[in-house]
């Protein structure tokens, strides 16, 4: 049931490469996510991003989010 329920919810794959970016996913992105930054905070944001070598924001933000998450069930597990 829990399988069936998110395969209900997926995002549907591109049509076509380089539609949602470079990055190797396949799927596409037709979900948005606001969050509203001081300029401090975002001039943080993007300082962080060219220094951990990410060409956008949204990038680095994912990969930063979905790894802390991927770590958090991993320390779950063990």
């Amino acid at each position: 049931m829990e399988q069936q329920r998110h395969e209900a919810v997926a995002s549907p794959l591109k049509k076509q490469a380089g539609q949602s970016g470079s990055d190797g996913n396949i799927y596409r992105r037709d979900q948005r996510i606001e969050i509203r930054l001081s300029h401090e905070e975002r001039n943080q944001l993007e300082q962080k991003t060219v220094a951990a070598g990410y060409g956008s924001v949204p990038q680095y933000v994912r990969a930063v989010v979905l790894a802390e998450q991927m770590r958090a069930e991993l320390t779950d597990k063990a």
